[in-house]
């Protein structure tokens, strides 16, 4: 192994000296900013021993601790970059962890926005239901009222029928007021009504009482209650046969009117005919209760097509041709003997 020694021509010693000056930059280099230059995959510390060996007659202690010296930077060079890898590694964690939360807050708010909304929808459904229930309540606590008005007018009425010396016509005044009463009390769209009567021989109902009938139509309105099976009976004989409500709706094909009940009657047909006044009527059976024997029909009509599809109508309606049918019986009783006085045949306004 040849002898190696420290140079000792001037210039081996300068680049000597300078690879040393430069070393030492480069130590005070990465103390302070703890970087490397790197040629390749060689940082400068690495590769300046290489280069000293080659160039110059460099003594082995010399060189040796270049070599240290070049680890030892290296080392740190390698612990700082994993200090900064750490360091890095710990605040994406941090990151990722507050992201996380941020994502499960963002759940656990989505969650409380969905519940919320569930609470306001149902919280809405209960009101929307409270609503209506105070709504039904309402109509029905006023149905009640008028129900009850119509028992006391009914009352007051009957008091005058008893007082009266002419109860016919005591009667046909009675109906009268009370059909105006009725009518008030169902709705303000109903407007007319008719209050019919089985004739003497019990085979046809016919007008009694009414309010705005045309007369021509008084005339006409003769609706069949016998026992014949083959003969139409119209809206108003079916209803006095089978004691059941019944609404019909009418609408208009080219004029034609068009009911959706097959036993309805257009007695006013012909070329001429004027317009119907109404889209829908009524018919009611006059019966006090249902043990005793049907005694007519009530007829009401509307130009409102729903005017009596609502149940506390129709619960209304059935009040009423129980208190007429009461009204009836009560009459009926005043005018013994004469029992039979109040058909429409005995008032002489009515042709048979």
């Amino acid at each position: 192994m040849p002898h190696l020694a420290w140079p000792r021509t001037a210039v081996s010693r300068a680049v000597v000296t300078g690879a040393l000056a430069l070393l030492g930059v480069r130590i005070a280099w990465a103390i302070i900013d703890a970087l490397s230059v790197r040629i390749f995959d060689w940082s400068l510390p690495q590769i300046l021993p290489v280069v000293a060996w080659i160039l110059l007659d460099t003594p082995p202690p010399v060189l040796w601790g270049l070599v240290l010296i070049s680890v030892a930077l290296h080392v740190l060079e390698r612990r700082r970059a994993d200090k900064e890898y750490d360091c890095l590694a710990a605040d994406y964690n941090g990151l990722a962890d507050e992201y996380d939360q941020l994502v499960q807050e963002n759940d656990e708010l989505s969650d409380a926005n969905d519940d919320l909304v569930e609470d306001l929808t149902n919280a809405s459904q209960r009101a929307a239901e409270s609503f209506a229930a105070a709504e039904r309540l309402k109509a029905a606590l006023d149905n009640m009222q008028e129900i009850l008005n119509l028992r006391a007018s009914l009352l007051i009425l009957l008091e005058q029928l008893a007082a009266s010396e002419d109860r016919k016509r005591g009667m046909s005044k009675l109906l009268g007021e009370y059909l105006l009463d009725a009518m008030r009390a169902v709705g303000s769209d109903v407007r007319r009504a008719t209050i019919l009567v089985p004739n003497q021989k019990g085979d046809y109902l016919v007008p009694w009482v009414n309010f705005a009938m045309p007369s021509t139509s008084l005339r006409k309105d003769r609706f069949y209650i016998g026992d014949r099976p083959d003969r139409k009976r119209g809206v108003a004989g079916v209803v006095f046969r089978s004691r059941q409500l019944l609404v019909v709706h009418v609408d208009h094909d080219h004029g034609i009117p068009v009911a959706d009940h097959s036993e309805y009657i257009d007695g006013k047909g012909g070329p001429n005919r004027a317009p119907l006044q109404y889209r829908s009527f009524a018919a009611v059976p006059l019966e006090r209760s249902p043990e005793d024997a049907c005694l007519g029909v009530l007829c009401l009509d509307s130009g409102d097509r729903a005017a009596f599809d609502q149940p506390i109508v129709q619960d209304m309606l059935l009040e009423i041709g129980a208190l007429i049918g009461t009204a009836l019986v009560v009459y009926d009783r005043l005018s013994q003997p004469e029992a039979s006085e109040w058909r429409p045949e005995l008032a002489g306004d009515i042709p048979q």
